[in-house]
């Protein structure tokens, strides 16, 4: 008895539709979503059109160069290259300085044009002192301001022809307490003053319910004072100017005299606020009921640096 044994073979045959295929994403063959399959295509054909482009950029490249060149290949070698990005190949490519469009080499000189003297330069000691970090703690105040500025906003949106200036007077709305904890962190929760007595709308942003309460009897008419009784007008500008080191007055400060705060947390945080001690010596009378609390936090970020504490008195 004999057995006959059939064997079934698969011929193997390439797919010219997946030679751009590099991976099993790549493969569309077998795909039944309509917009899978087809999503797939374009890959491919986006990549051999790209690298159908690059091939035909090299060969126009090399079809314009001088018969010499291309004879003895020395000259290209030795010539100048400029790297420049080809959008045909999305990559960085090597071409020669003479196949560049004049106006497109002339059009523009470097930024640090190649040199072959010496170049004197500045002496720059490194590392730097602290003096070149005082811009950057001034903007940093600045931030913090314009974000507590954007929460308190949630409270009372501003018209578009409105602006935030020492000039803008506000009250602000009495808001359920419910409702004012998803809106506000409790640092900016308004008193009962900002509810009730108009007042400038930059004492809003500041990070104690108390220090608040204190400007806005500072510079608001809140009460009749005796005759006999002759105040200073607060200045509110240069309270602005200070606490941002004094950013807008044109100068550099140094760390010597730098008069305003830093911000080492959260702006809303007033644990995260240190004051400078040309600061602290000047407005310490605003921080009266607070200023346990507002010293604690500076001396701590002091004592992180080694320096002594600021006292009180």
């Amino acid at each position: 008895m004999s057995t006959f044994q059939h064997n079934s073979w698969i011929q193997v045959r390439p797919m010219p539709q997946l030679a751009e295929a590099v991976d099993r994403e790549d493969d569309w063959t077998g795909v039944t979503s309509a917009t899978e399959r087809r999503r797939r295509q374009n890959r491919l054909n986006s990549r051999a059109f790209r690298r159908r482009r690059a091939r035909e950029e090299q060969e126009c490249l090399k079809g314009d160069l001088p018969r010499s060149t291309t004879a003895h290949g020395t000259a290209l070698e030795h010539e100048a290259t400029i790297p420049c990005w080809s959008e045909a190949s999305q990559a960085i490519i090597l071409v020669p300085i003479s196949h560049l469009p004049s106006h497109l080499w002339y059009s523009k000189m470097p930024l640090l044009p190649y040199t072959t003297t010496p170049v004197k330069l500045n002496r720059v000691i490194f590392p730097l002192s602290s003096d070149h970090l005082i811009t950057l703690l001034q903007y940093n105040v600045l931030r913090a301001c314009l974000i507590n500025r954007d929460l308190v906003a949630k409270l009372q949106p501003r018209e578009g022809g409105e602006e935030w200036s020492s000039t803008a007077l506000t009250i602000l709305p009495n808001v359920d307490s419910s409702f004012l904890s998803q809106l506000l962190p409790p640092s900016l929760h308004p008193t009962l003053l900002q509810k009730t007595v108009l007042h400038a709308a930059w004492i809003d942003i500041l990070p104690h319910p108390v220090l608040r309460d204190n400007l806005i009897l500072l510079t608001t008419p809140v009460h009749v004072q005796p005759s006999s009784c002759k105040t200073t007008p607060f200045d509110e500008d240069a309270l602005w100017t200070d606490s941002v080191g004094g950013l807008f007055k044109g100068s550099s400060p140094t760390q010597a005299n730098y008069t305003g705060g830093i911000v080492w947390a959260s702006p809303w945080d007033v644990s995260g606020w240190e004051m400078s001690e040309a600061f602290w010596r000047k407005y310490r009378s605003i921080f009266r009921g607070c200023e346990d609390e507002v010293l604690s936090a500076t001396n701590r970020w002091r004592r992180k640096r080694g320096e002594s504490d600021l006292a009180q008195e």
